[in-house]
């Protein structure tokens, strides 16, 4: 019996070791156009315990909090021409299907991904993709959702996320470019 202990306990620590190594739950990245602009929205659900910490942070200093999530956004998804304005955070908890659910989100515009006319633009998607999914997945990873949307299930780093790619009108794509029909 003591035996069993001894090679539980280590299994157990592994285990409360894995839960504190990744304090999302889930995360929920939309891209919507608007005209020749990305509208990108980051939804990250947390433990209770980590949306409190993550509040705490961002209201000791709201200003550099923002400022540390453009940077570190920036440096991983923008190095290719893109710009990005009109950010937000929001904090949210609310109580559903009997249970508490905590969000951050995240939100900005996103300026040079598109090019062409109003009429018949071509978005670009591996500024968002590649940094995310490596060169693992592509749009052909996508599913359509419907023809104007697409979207992806997956994990990355352990992590479940979904990725919603939506647009106004019916698309068409290749691995990485969207247009529309």
């Amino acid at each position: 019996m003591k035996r069993g202990l001894v090679l539980l306990f280590p299994a157990l620590l592994v285990l409360i070791g894995f839960s504190f190594a990744y304090s999302q739950n889930e995360q929920i990245i939309t891209l919507f156009a608007d005209k020749l602009s990305l509208n990108y929205t980051q939804e990250i659900r947390l433990e209770e315990g980590n949306f409190f910490n993550e509040y705490k942070k961002y209201s000791e200093n709201k200003k550099e909090y923002l400022e540390k999530l453009k940077r570190d956004f920036s440096s991983k998804f923008l190095s290719q021409g893109l710009k990005s304005d009109d950010w937000g955070v929001s904090f949210i908890s609310e109580y559903k299907s009997g249970k508490v659910i905590c969000s951050r989100l995240i939100r900005c515009k996103i300026y040079g991904a598109a090019s062409g006319s109003l009429r018949s633009p071509y978005f670009r998607t591996e500024w968002l993709l590649k940094p995310l999914l490596g060169n693992r997945t592509d749009l052909y990873g996508f599913k359509y959702l419907t023809g104007k949307s697409l979207i992806y299930k997956g994990k990355i780093k352990s992590i479940p996320t979904t990725i919603l790619l939506k647009f106004p009108k019916t698309i068409s794509h290749c691995h990485y470019h969207i247009w529309y029909r």
